[in-house]
């Protein structure tokens, strides 16, 4: 008689290749579209939003916001669309209404559609993840194995050009060379082959990709064990069979980014714009910190993004550049925490780089409790509290997000506005308030 491991085990199986099948008979909804939506031109510079509430003159759905101008006025772009996200150049944004992706240009013409798409999203995963290069992919957090990708798109096709045929990429590494035609019924492929493939990033020239990568398992229960891997891309033709299913398209094993042992986790990797910086959160588990750390692509100049006042983890830094000091007790110029031990603070990692990639934001606690912002000089990495030093009865802010330049946009979590800021090397920064009318609020922001 089977135990009831075993058969757990060989259902959950079963349950990674029909959701295999599943991923794969969705792509049959994948179609290029065509017509135009009215009223959405767009410069590139608004924000999106998309809005809900008891205002019956602004029903649910997307809206575009130029905060440049004398007067900024909400806009409805597409009613009953979900979160918007613009492409990394402006070009192109991504959306859902009802159960399709959507990805139309800017002028409001439909470039690609993708019927009965189905993504466990969380509160602030977007629905696709663009490249540098304006391609894009998307995460599929699926329950039977973990986190795994699709590829749709290496690049966006040029002004006056159309979309190419998709070809669908299901990005799964393997830990072991399989037959060319393995048979899953006869339990060729085990959960112990295959590796999960989650949150990736690729270079500005889209040569490389990096990604946590770590075992297979049922709800990501091996995500502890992530090690952040840059993968070369290549043709078909120089693929290593490493990769199974559809997801040959890169070449070899990867390379792990960082030589800081067995003992943490990699999570989260950021490629820069500039494509000098790879930006990502590290979990040290003996001594008990989750920071914020930036790296060369070639693995050189590893450096963790915590000020003196990092061990003191119940406020936020004031609104004053500060060099990073190595989180070393012994250090003179880091602070004493107030309690001792602080078991798990500080507790910082990077969110996202500025559209020019002279910023990096950071936040410390919930997503988003207390944002900060890092910069290079050259020489020393920098850190900054931003919109001042926080109390930890602060509500915390809802969306924080990049605009053009260094402009950065907050949404706070009890007030239905936008503050609006430009990050600046000093310590100069302005901010002004663009406030929703009244019974409007803000279900999501990308700028």
């Amino acid at each position: 008689m089977m135990t009831k491991a075993r058969a757990f085990l060989s259902f959950s199986i079963f349950g990674l290749f029909f959701c295999f099948y599943l991923l794969t008979t969705q792509q049959k909804g994948i179609s290029q579209v065509t017509g135009k939506l009215k009223g959405w031109e767009l410069k590139g510079n608004e924000i999106l939003l998309e809005l809900c509430g008891e205002n019956k003159e602004f029903p649910h759905g997307i809206y575009a916001l130029d905060p440049f101008a004398p007067n900024p006025k909400l806009r409805l772009l597409v009613k009953g669309g979900r979160r918007p996200v613009w492409s990394p150049k402006r070009r192109f944004v991504a959306y859902l209404r009802n159960d399709s992706l959507w990805i139309i240009d800017r002028k409001g013409n439909f470039a690609w559609m993708w019927d009965s798409f189905l993504s466990n999203l969380g509160f602030h995963d977007p629905p696709v993840v663009w490249t540098w290069k304006e391609g894009f992919l998307v995460v599929w957090r699926i329950s039977s194995w973990g986190g795994t990708v699709l590829y749709q798109s290496d690049e966006a096709p040029k002004e006056g050009e159309e979309w190419h045929p998709f070809v669908p990429l299901v990005v799964m590494p393997l830990k072991r060379r399989l037959p060319e035609k393995p048979l899953p019924n006869k339990g060729s492929i085990r959960w112990d082959d295959l590796l999960c493939f989650n949150n990736p990033t690729a270079s500005p020239d889209g040569k490389y990709v990096a990604a946590e990568v770590y075992p297979s398992g049922p709800e990501d229960l091996r995500r502890a064990e992530s090690k952040i891997l840059v993968y070369e891309r290549c043709p078909p033709e120089e693929m290593e069979l490493w990769w199974q299913l559809k997801g040959q398209t890169f070449k070899g094993k990867g390379r792990r980014l960082t030589n800081l042992g067995e003992g943490v986790t990699e999570l989260r990797p950021l490629w820069s714009p500039t494509g000098e910086w790879i930006a990502f959160t590290v979990v040290h588990w003996k001594d008990g910190y989750v920071a914020p750390a930036v790296i060369r692509p070639d693995g050189s100049d590893y450096t963790e993004l915590l000020s003196k006042h990092a061990p003191s983890a119940s406020i936020s830094l004031g609104s004053k550049w500060e060099p990073v000091v190595p989180l070393d007790k012994d250090n003179p110029a880091r602070l004493p925490a107030y309690n001792l031990p602080q078991w798990g603070q500080p507790h910082v990692y990077p969110v996202e780089w500025s559209e020019d990639g002279r910023f990096l934001l950071l936040n410390m606690g919930k997503r988003y409790q207390h944002i900060q912002c890092a910069r290079w000089d050259g020489k020393r990495w920098w850190v900054m509290g931003v919109a001042g030093r926080m109390g930890t009865g602060f509500a915390g802010l809802k969306f924080v997000a990049w605009g053009p330049g260094s402009f950065l946009a907050i949404v706070p979590d009890i007030t239905p506005e936008i503050w609006i800021t430009e990050a600046r090397t000093d310590e100069k920064w302005r901010w002004r308030t663009i406030t929703m009318p009244e019974g409007v609020w803000i279900e999501w922001m990308d700028w």
